[in-house]
């Protein structure tokens, strides 16, 4: 039940910000230099990032308060792993799977219908930048936890 409710709120989560997006882009035509197909495209990006961090570290960086708190912290740092590693990875949170997977092909789709020109190296430089931005979400979550 928990991974069918994880996606529920997921999808309530995603469908709200789409349709408060919607309701704004029914009275103008552009944010700024921003088109409703740019405004979506970057909502995608936004799901994708929060799915990406839940999947790998989510669950993990939002207990290490907790675990301070019980006590549980020492007995994992005693372990012979990195305790780093070990509080970062320890579990995953595979409904995020699920929502990676849906996110992925909305993005390419909404990416090859843009109208402006999208090049290889935009690619590589988002996925870089990507990559880079999960990890100081994570660090940023680890530092707050």
């Amino acid at each position: 039940m928990n991974f069918i409710g994880n996606l529920f709120i997921d999808s309530i989560y995603y469908g709200s910000l789409f349709f408060f997006f919607s309701v704004i882009f029914s009275y103008v035509d552009a944010l700024g230099d921003f088109s409703k197909d740019a405004v979506i495209i970057f909502l995608i990006i936004t799901y994708l990032t929060d799915s990406v961090f839940l999947f790998f570290f989510g669950n993990n960086t939002f207990q290490v308060n907790r675990m301070v708190v019980r006590g549980d912290l020492d007995m994992l740092l005693l372990k012979p792993v990195n305790s780093l590693f070990f509080i970062s990875f320890r579990y995953v949170a595979t409904y995020a799977l699920i929502s990676i997977f849906i996110l992925s092909a909305l993005l390419l789709r909404m990416t090859f219908l843009y109208s402006a020109d999208i090049g290889l190296m935009n690619y590589i430089i988002f996925l870089i930048s990507f990559l880079l931005g999960i990890l100081i979400l994570y660090y940023v979550e680890f530092i707050i936890a």
